[in-house]
């Protein structure tokens, strides 16, 4: 004879175990609203125009040309900073066999050392 318990227990596990699939239905619904709310969103703030960031290089006398003089002109521009990203290229050259990824990131990086007065001013950043 079956007891009371048992009778009871598989209504109750189909209950619960249709509970808990509703409520995962309406997670995955509440899951996609939100994924849709943040592709709206990120939509919406790409199509933002920003301002134009790049400068020009400083002129003698204004402020802080000291700096952009000795960093740029007479270390990227110069003799240290050519030396510098012809270094860095043959150094990445030589570990190409090894590991190609890091050498072409090697040759990258040397040859915007090289260019680092065109790149400085087109990004806008200030020394």
């Amino acid at each position: 004879m079956k007891t009371l318990t048992n009778l009871l227990t598989p209504k109750m596990q189909s209950t619960s175990n249709a509970t808990i699939n509703t409520f995962a239905r309406n997670k995955d619904k509440n899951e996609n609203k939100n994924q849709n709310k943040l592709k709206i969103t990120v939509l919406c703030l790409s199509t933002v125009a920003l301002g134009v960031t790049a400068i020009t290089a400083p002129t003698a006398g204004s402020f802080a040309y000291d700096i952009y003089d000795v960093g740029v002109n007479e270390i990227l521009k110069g003799a240290p900073g050519f030396v510098g990203g012809m270094l860095g290229i043959i150094f990445s050259a030589t570990k190409l066999s090894t590991d190609w990824k890091m050498a072409s990131l090697g040759v990258l990086a040397s040859t915007a050392v090289i260019k680092a007065d065109s790149i400085t001013t087109s990004l806008g950043l200030v020394i």
